[in-house]
């Protein structure tokens, strides 16, 4: 195989990706979902693929049409007993750059670089942040109606004039709150389960196919 049939992936392809479904928040929000866990859990070994990539959804703020309010409530979604966690990375990253340093580094060198603390610019918004639990996506009615009057003003006055039972109701008739697609919910909990969780599953699926051939 030659050298140009090689394709290598960057965190800022990776990242450059997830911009390009800004329109599409629930899309953004799975692809969110999966890549962050997945460099969370290599960040002991590897961390410098995720700083990059945890940096652009920051700078950017693609946590936000994603359905998290704050930066804050995004890191304590994937982080919950250490929200700083993500920062620590980001602000390591930003250490080993300003020495011109661009090799990678794992989570123990990570708490060192950043003095065992997060990204500055996070602080005063760890601050000012309600408990994450409110913060869970599509809970918020502040960020619902927010959404709501500037995407999709016409829903907003309908929904002004009582003609929804309330906000969610309007919020979902605008397309901004879908119900689960348990399809997508499946794909998304099979890559958070362990080993064992998967094999459990898979007996009861086997199990499930039996009983229903047996009814047939």
């Amino acid at each position: 195989m030659g050298q140009g049939n090689f394709i290598v992936i960057t965190p800022e392809k990776v990242a450059d990706h997830l911009e390009r479904l800004v329109g599409d928040p629930a899309e953004l929000r799975e692809q969110l979902e999966a890549t962050v866990l997945s460099r969370l859990q290599q960040a002991e070994i590897t961390a410098r693929f995720g700083a990059v990539l945890f940096r652009r959804v920051r700078d950017k703020q693609l946590y936000l049409p994603s359905g998290w309010p704050t930066w804050w409530a995004f890191c304590a979604y994937f982080s919950p007993q250490e929200p700083e966690r993500i920062d620590i990375f980001i602000r390591a990253l930003e250490v080993l750059e300003s020495r011109g340093e661009k090799r990678d580094f794992g989570e123990p060198e990570a708490r060192e670089l950043a003095g065992h603390g997060g990204d500055r610019r996070s602080e005063q918004a760890r601050v000012d942040q309600p408990s994450p639990r409110r913060l869970k996506y599509g809970e918020t009615s502040e960020y619902l109606e927010a959404r709501l009057r500037r995407s999709h003003p016409e829903v907003a006055e309908a929904y002004d004039r009582g003609e929804f039972k309330s906000l969610k109701a309007a919020a979902r008739e605008a397309g901004i709150v879908k119900d689960p697609d348990p399809f997508r919910e499946l794909k998304r909990w099979w890559g958070r389960a362990s080993d064992h969780d998967r094999m459990r599953f898979e007996d009861f699926i086997e199990q499930w196919h039996r009983e229903d051939e047996e009814v047939a």
